[in-house]
């Protein structure tokens, strides 16, 4: 999942958010150490973020999206390509699974991140500041925004130059991709809440 789902998975906490959020700028083991040194919602959310990839890369609906964009001959970079995607059906229909418009989620969470910047890792302080002033939460829920999301990642990844033409076979095999998301976004966001309570009562 990319970065809206993350955010959306987190429940009510902001600094769970943010952790969460941060899972793809921390790499390496989580310590009960190095946990330690940072708030404690932020511990909770890296390891939720750990645990919703880990999710996402077992379960066998997002498994058969990858495939189908396998298929088509972009195994490399089906995983990206299906984050990203899901991230775009969720921001499509956000106010079915979340309860509110995407515009008020994005807001919040814009100031959330923003207060906090200081906070974190100097990669991630860029990445945020990037993502409040284009607007990218938003901007995932256009056909131009997944596009220019994976546009974006390819210029950053030499190694994944087919990431645009896989979001047009996405956009172009869209039905299937959004019955896959519809059976597998509840289960995570189950699971996810799950998690997260198990986590409340350690």
């Amino acid at each position: 999942m990319n970065y809206l789902a993350h955010l959306h998975l987190s429940g009510p906490d902001p600094d769970c958010r943010t952790g969460n959020l941060m899972g793809d700028f921390v790499r390496g083991r989580l310590y009960a150490s190095r946990l330690e040194a940072l708030p404690p919602g932020y511990g909770q959310g890296l390891r939720l973020h750990r645990f919703i990839d880990h999710f996402t890369d077992t379960h066998p609906v997002a498994a058969r999206s990858r495939h189908r964009l396998s298929q088509a001959g972009l195994r490399r970079v089906s995983g990206i390509v299906v984050d990203v995607g899901y991230d775009f059906i969720l921001a499509r229909h956000f106010s079915t699974y979340a309860g509110e418009p995407l515009p008020a989620f994005a807001a919040r969470a814009y100031a959330e991140l923003s207060g906090r910047l200081p906070t974190l890792p100097p990669p991630m302080q860029a990445m945020v500041q990037a993502l409040v002033a284009h607007d990218w939460l938003n901007g995932y829920a256009t056909r131009q925004g997944l596009l220019a999301t994976l546009a974006g990642m390819a210029r950053r990844r030499p190694w994944a130059a087919a990431l645009p033409g896989g979001g047009s076979i996405f956009l172009d095999q869209l039905p299937a991709f959004e019955a896959d998301f519809s059976i597998f976004y509840p289960e995570l966001m189950a699971a996810s809440a799950a998690f997260i309570h198990h986590a409340a009562d350690v």
